[in-house]
């Protein structure tokens, strides 16, 4: 199942074909069923053979695959370039490192959400020796993503691929901060998934969870906290200044 969750391949035997083994791929045709799918498709002579195919994985932006194939005196492992209507459909990856305020690697859990649903999606650790970590998201959503460590404020920031049709890399590090740090320091830090409608000074729907964060950290520490804003610059200046009052 490739990372845009929808793209499933797979090797088989039971649908006619060209070899004994040859590879297919389904399309998931519901974001809400897993036992729906197309007619599986054969992937054509570009990869099947007459022998057999099989152990088949994509690269991670689905333009390139390996696989295993019988030559007729033993198996060997190929790479080939993925036919354009074959491939799957865009993702975003989100890849950087963990790190503290020395830029020293950490491991802590990276953790993504649909921010119109307010659904966890997924999550990863970070490697414990780099801090390194890599995410991909299937196209269509608002997503957040998210630190979580024990003892450190959850950093956070988000992606809009409501609209966007293309594959997108992003690089992201964190610098993490203790909630000691910030209560010795005063460090200020910064809340990236709170979002106001223009004009308007609620909060909308897609700030839940990160407001949810920050009532649970506040109710597990002692202490004095100052919270601060300020509006964007779209609008007038007669809707920003109401914004702000």
């Amino acid at each position: 199942l490739h990372s845009d969750l929808k793209t499933l391949y797979f090797s088989s035997s039971g649908h006619g074909g060209l070899g004994k083994l040859d590879l297919y791929k389904s399309t998931r045709l519901s974001d809400s069923c897993w036992t729906c799918w197309s007619k599986p498709v054969n992937l054509g002579k570009e990869l099947n053979t007459g022998r057999g195919e099989w152990a088949f994985k994509l690269t991670m932006h689905g333009d390139s695959a390996y696989y295993s194939h019988w030559n007729g005196a033993e198996d060997d492992l190929y790479r080939t370039a993925m036919p354009v209507a074959m491939r799957p459909e865009d993702i975003a990856t989100i890849q950087g490192k963990l790190l503290d305020r020395e830029n020293h690697p950490m491991q802590g859990k990276i953790i993504w959400e649909d921010l119109e649903t307010n659904k966890i999606m997924g999550e990863t650790i970070t490697d414990p020796l780099s801090g390194s970590y890599i995410i991909t998201l299937p196209m269509g959503k608002f997503y957040g993503y998210y630190v979580s460590k024990d003892g450190y404020y959850p950093l956070s920031d988000h992606i809009d691929l409501r609209y966007l049709n293309e594959t997108m890399d992003i690089n992201k590090d964190f610098n993490m901060l203790s909630i000691e740090e910030m209560q010795q320091s005063g460090i200020p830090v910064i809340a990236k998934n709170l979002f106001f409608d223009t004009g308007k000074s609620a909060y909308s729907k897609a700030s839940k969870s990160e407001l949810d964060r920050l009532v649970e950290l506040l109710k597990s520490y002692d202490g004095q906290v100052e919270i601060s804003g300020f509006t964007d610059d779209v609008g007038d200046k007669a809707t920003d200044r109401k914004s702000v009052v």
